[in-house]
């Protein structure tokens, strides 16, 4: 992971950077044998894309109906198609954390934080991404920027009492926590 943090870009990328690096995503997984069935289904399923409303639904229900792979090529082509729109790109990287990929999600979350500095939401999922990456000082710092607006947020509350704990800081640990089940109920708060 320690080579990974280095190879990690230290500013925010350009558009142009972040349109090529996007479509070198979506290059990568059309060559990958394993995945060009979802991606051939993101190709089919966004031609029936009609209006932002469904643009903004798309990726999550394929999410949810267990296909990790059609919902970030769908977002990637959403990306594309809706002119790199960052709620798209946001979205895009929240999958690509939560598909074990918080490297590749962080060059488009750093471009996002350059027009949308200091948004609650690209900074939870920065901070999410560096904890992936075990960047527990990084990951704080973004958590941190993230409690400030919003006291009782569930995910990054929970992810600092995360640290806490495992830095032997329990009462903070606790507090954390326990702000975390304030912002809503979750099994990893509780337990």
């Amino acid at each position: 992971k320690i080579d990974v943090l280095k190879k990690l870009p230290t500013s925010p990328p350009s558009k142009e950077k972040i349109i090529n690096y996007l479509k070198t995503l979506i290059v990568e997984l059309e060559n990958n044998k394993e995945f060009s069935k979802d991606v051939a289904h993101a190709k089919q399923e966004i031609l029936k894309l009609k209006d932002p409303i469904s643009y903004n639904n798309a990726a999550q229900l394929f999410w949810y109906n267990k296909s990790p792979i059609t919902a970030i090529a769908i977002s990637l082509m959403l990306a594309e198609k809706s002119n790199y729109n960052t709620l798209h790109l946001n979205n895009l990287s929240a999958l690509l954390n939560l598909t074990g990929n918080p490297e590749r999600a962080i060059p488009i979350l750093l471009y996002i934080d350059k027009t949308e500095h200091g948004s609650v939401m690209v900074n939870n999922n920065l901070g999410q991404s560096y904890f992936q990456l075990g960047d527990i000082e990084v990951a704080s710092k973004y958590l941190k920027l993230v409690i400030q607006k919003e006291k009782n947020h569930i995910q990054a509350n929970l992810t600092l009492g995360i640290i806490s704990a495992k830095t032997n800081k329990n009462q903070d640990a606790e507090k954390y926590l326990i702000n975390s089940l304030k912002g809503g109920f979750t099994e990893d708060a509780y337990n």
